[in-house]
């Protein structure tokens, strides 16, 4: 177990093939040197292009590293994934349809000052399996605080070069450490319902289509995944079920949504990669570890979808929570 002292963690590497996706990006030249700088420009580049259809535009950022060599200029891509019913947005930037991304993979909580440490480790891995290092480095910015946080949540891909070569096995899951977290607060924009385990299937369905639908409604941007708040209903078997995405301060709830404001609180969390079958099992590591920290177990339940590419994909990346009390 970790708590929030500490500064970053690594995860396990995995080789995995990620989806392809469309891709809404702008680029430019960039080096070692210039790259919180090229950050900067590029991304309000991004936000200047966004003159409609925002809603279609998937929250984390991703980056892409082409021919990265240290000593030269190289170029830097940053930009987001389009939601599958998006054929593109209005603007200055470019879409691409990427192909799948065959790769070494590992989640990184931390901030950007141990990404060395972390891209070495990955680089090393595909060298000790005696396979070569591709020309693309990618990162997807799943949670964000700061530059500096040890909360934020990351996914890190280094490509592998030869597209017939054999990758190793990929794990049906993978288990972080259970960490004690102070989260920053936000602006939550959410359906609700009150249900029970039984009918749990069909009202997650129910409230993710009626938020996506005002959402789109109102061209809202997420600023953020999609999170799950589940809560004493007060009754035997039943709870309350919120399904919403933060939002900019100051968003207004759009027609057949509400909005409150998160506020900042201290969690013990755990992220995990996997289909959506090993969420119990996560759910059960997370107990687990704060029953042995002592923690109190509250009424309240957290879940937030960083990364999702299907029910049963292995490259699904998922943080569940509990508050402290």
């Amino acid at each position: 177990m970790a708590d929030d002292e500490a500064e970053f963690v690594l995860g396990d590497v995995c080789f995995r093939t990620m989806d392809g996706f469309r891709y809404y990006h702008v680029s430019g030249p960039c080096d070692h040197t210039r790259i919180p700088e090229t950050f900067g420009v590029l991304g309000q580049r991004i936000a200047d292009s966004l003159t409609g259809k925002k809603a279609g535009l998937v929250a984390a950022e991703v980056a892409r590293y082409l021919d990265a060599v240290p000593g030269t200029t190289w170029t830097l891509e940053s930009g987001h994934a389009l939601a599958p019913e998006v054929a593109g947005l209005p603007g200055t930037a470019d879409v691409d349809d990427l192909p799948p991304f065959r790769c070494a993979a590992m989640v990184y909580q931390g901030g950007v000052g141990h990404f060395g440490e972390a891209i070495g480790r990955l680089a090393d891995t595909i060298r000790q399996q005696g396979l070569e290092l591709g020309r693309e480095y990618r990162e997807h910015y799943l949670y964000w605080e700061s530059p500096d946080s040890p909360n934020n949540v990351m996914l890190l891909q280094f490509g592998v070069a030869d597209p017939a070569a054999e990758l190793p096995a990929t794990p049906h899951a993978t288990f972080g450490p259970v960490r004690v977290q102070s989260l920053r607060g936000f602006e939550y924009l959410y359906v609700d319902a009150e249900t029970d385990m039984r009918r749990l299937g069909g009202t997650i369905d129910e409230l993710t289509g009626k938020l996506f639908a005002a959402q789109r409604a109102a061209d809202v941007r997420a600023a953020g995944p999609v999170c799950f708040f589940y809560r004493d209903a007060g009754s035997p078997g039943l709870f309350t079920l919120e399904v919403g995405i933060p939002v900019a301060p100051g968003t207004p709830a759009p027609e057949g949504a509400k909005a409150r404001r998160v506020e900042p609180e201290r969690v013990t969390s755990l992220v995990y990669t996997g289909g959506l079958e090993h969420l119990g099992t996560a759910n059960d590591v997370l107990m687990d570890g704060m029953r042995k920290l002592g923690l109190e177990m509250p009424n309240e339940y957290r879940e937030c979808y960083h990364h999702f590419e299907g029910d049963r994909s292995p490259n699904n990346v998922t943080q569940v929570m509990f508050p402290v009390r």
